[in-house]
């Protein structure tokens, strides 16, 4: 019940991050290096931010139901600061 009850919260919480997803251009943690891993890593990969303490994790990746959508969930973690951020991409788009 309650692995239920985490994964439609975690759901929702991914969908409502496509819907607010940032549309500036440029990628926040190093453009060309984060787009590249997000066409080719699968959920679960773990990477560092350059030569820093800092990492990142792709959690999870969804499509829309038209197919026309790719949005996938990252989490940001640094010495002093947790984040989650949502990055999404129209087919054969850039990821905002």
């Amino acid at each position: 019940m309650m692995n239920r009850i985490a994964t439609i919260g975690l759901l929702l919480l991914f969908l409502s991050g496509c819907v607010t997803a940032p549309t500036k251009e440029a990628l926040s943690l190093g453009d060309r290096m984060l787009a590249d891993v997000l066409n080719s890593k699968s959920d679960g990969y773990i990477g560092a931010i350059g030569s820093s303490q800092d990492s990142y994790k792709i959690v999870s990746t969804k499509i829309s139901n038209s197919g026309v959508k790719l949005c996938r969930v990252l989490s940001v973690e640094s010495e002093n600061e947790f984040k989650v951020e949502t990055y999404c991409k129209m087919k054969g788009g850039n990821w905002r």
